[in-house]
């Protein structure tokens, strides 16, 4: 129901705008404007009065817009005066009738009279033989009073009475048409493609998380059982001694033989010994005790 009455709103603000083009004190209808002047004047004046305020003697397009007109002109004095109409057959080819404002002649009201003799028929002109027809009466006259009321006539442009201008505003009608979008209010309003969802933005590459911190009774853990194991190793090379890859003094050579010096003098005085019994002995086989091959070895190694 709120939703009605909202469009009801907005399209009533709509036509009150577009109602607002009109000049001061003219009727609105549909989308012209129109205004009667009490003249009097003659065709030809009245034309130019409407033109000088920028509008045209009135066109009738409808039997709708020829009711309003019929309206309008009644309640101008002298009320039982018709109103000049914008239409003319006046120096036209074949005599055809039309707007001065330059739109179709396609819908008419002209009086029957009966008996065949129906409006445009030049006024008194009976002997359509010896009369051109429109020589006189060129104008059309809309009346108001009876018996031809809301009917046309053709009659003397020179006739002095009141007129109809009209304004066809197409800024009026403009306004109407964006009026007439408006929806309406026995259905709902067409329902519009919602819009594309918005581009999520790029993700971005996590950081490396930073390293975590040791805890401080993991740290103090950890230093205790170093401080455990540093303890066990000592205790288990003081009970077990020195360690035996290292060389201690009982591994080396004793050190209760001759010297090395004594012994190479001694080895050197006997090779010589021996050359010397070779160059005045023949050689003979010499016999070389146990002590002294092992005194041999011990040089050469």
């Amino acid at each position: 129901m709120a939703g009605n009455s909202a469009v009801f709103v907005v399209a009533l603000a709509a036509r009150l705008m577009a109602a607002a083009v009109c000049p001061d004190d003219w009727i609105r209808f549909e989308h012209i404007c129109l205004q009667v002047f009490e003249g009097p004047a003659n065709w030809d004046e009245a034309k130019k009065q409407c033109e000088n305020r920028g509008a045209h003697l009135a066109s009738v397009h409808s039997k709708a817009e020829n009711d309003q007109y019929i309206f309008a002109c009644g309640n101008v004095r002298p009320y039982h005066q018709g109103c000049w109409l914008g239409g003319t057959d006046r120096n036209q080819p074949r005599r055809q009738w039309i707007w001065v404002d330059g739109t179709a002649f396609q819908w008419s009201r002209w009086f029957d009279h009966g008996g065949g003799n129906v409006e445009p028929n030049n006024d008194f002109c009976t002997d359509h033989r010896h009369c051109t027809y429109g020589h006189t009466a060129d104008c059309n006259v809309l009346e108001v009073s009876k018996p031809f009321r809301g009917h046309w006539l053709d009659t003397f442009c020179t006739d002095r009475q009141k007129f109809i201008c009209k304004v066809n505003d197409t800024s009026a009608r403009s306004n109407d048409e964006d009026a007439d979008a408006v929806p309406s209010t026995d259905r709902p309003p067409e329902r519009l493609a919602p819009p594309p969802p918005p581009t999520p933005p790029p993700i971005a590459s996590p950081s490396p998380l930073p390293p975590m911190p040791t805890p401080s009774w993991q740290s103090s853990e950890a230093s205790r059982v170093d401080s455990d194991a540093a303890n066990s190793n000592a205790e288990t090379e003081k009970s077990l001694g020195p360690s035996r890859l290292e060389p201690t003094r009982a591994d080396l050579p004793s050190t209760n033989s001759a010297p090395l010096e004594e012994l190479v003098q001694t080895a050197s005085q006997a090779l010589q010994g021996a050359e010397d019994r070779e160059t005045t002995e023949p050689p003979e086989q010499l016999a070389v005790t146990g002590e002294e091959e092992d005194l041999a070895d011990e040089i050469y190694q």
